[in-house]
């Protein structure tokens, strides 16, 4: 569950936070601060009031203030792009095998067994419509998972760029990050 009340964002915080939201046309989501989490911020879905909310969820760079303004705007910029309407399966589906999953289940021949009772019947059409789409273009939906997933982590990062306007901070910020998740591979 969410905190009942959200955490108090420092000043510094607020400063780049506030305006990237305008940026963005985005309500500002409940905050929370874990100084355990080791990325700079994550959008996580929590319940509050029996809904499903994402909650913005800051982490120890960015309390204990290791990041400059660029650097903060950039991952704050990245991470509250996943708000828009089109991105909000990565929040219930981080990973590809999820993704994949209902992916799978909407290519089905009758994706009323499997949907036939989650979703509305015009919502229920329309999963058979994208399932005849998939199927006719013989889509593998582990691969088309991937794929999206990695097409919205690149559209993540342009959003970044864009609202900072620091290309080369930002570049450096995506090297080091990717060079991070390689090592993290690998191990």
């Amino acid at each position: 569950a969410a905190p009942a009340k959200d955490a108090d964002v420092p000043p510094a915080v607020a400063k780049v936070l506030d305006p990237l939201l305008a940026l963005l046309v985005t309500p500002r989501p409940p905050i929370h601060i874990d100084r355990d989490q080791t990325a700079a911020a994550k959008l996580v879905v929590r319940t509050r009031a029996g809904v499903l909310t994402p909650v913005l969820v800051l982490g120890r760079p960015v309390a204990d203030k290791q990041l400059g303004d660029p650097e903060l705007a950039f991952y704050l910029a990245r991470t509250l792009a996943d708000l828009r309407a089109d991105r909000m399966a990565r929040l219930f589906c981080p990973r590809a095998g999820e993704l994949a999953q209902i992916v799978e289940m909407a290519a089905a021949p009758d994706p009323t067994r499997w949907f036939g009772k989650a979703l509305h019947p015009v919502e229920l059409e329309h999963a058979r419509s994208i399932g005849n789409k998939l199927r006719e273009r013989g889509v593998v939906p582990l691969s088309a998972a991937a794929a999206w997933l990695a097409a919205t982590e690149r559209a993540a990062d342009r959003v970044g760029l864009v609202a900072t306007g620091e290309l080369a901070a930002c570049t450096a910020l995506i090297d080091r990050d990717a060079a991070r998740d390689l090592v993290w591979a690998s191990v």
